[in-house]
């Protein structure tokens, strides 16, 4: 039997994604938010980060079995936005 497909939180398109937060030495998820679709990420993540702003998590990307896939204190540490740590890495 098939699993169903969870739907994007901004879009009517499937997931790809989830969307979470966990601090910044955590490569677990703190909590989820939700499915994302690839073209809603950035979204997402600006999303997240506008709601954790001055707290101690950090935006997470997770695929839809949970493995962490991007972490945006590390992008942080690199020199990067958010967001633009994720464009960076999707170039890669």
């Amino acid at each position: 039997m098939e699993q169903e497909v969870p739907q994007c939180r901004f879009c009517e398109k499937p997931a790809e994604y989830q969307i979470g937060y966990a601090q910044f030495d955590s490569r677990e998820i703190q909590e989820m938010v939700g499915y994302v679709s690839a073209e809603c990420v950035e979204q997402a993540i600006e999303n997240v980060m506008q709601h954790l702003f001055r707290t101690t998590a950090w935006a997470t990307v997770h695929s839809l079995d949970g493995q962490l896939l991007y972490h945006s204190y590390d992008a942080d540490k690199a020199g990067y936005s958010a967001v633009g740590g994720w464009k960076h890495m999707k170039e890669l």
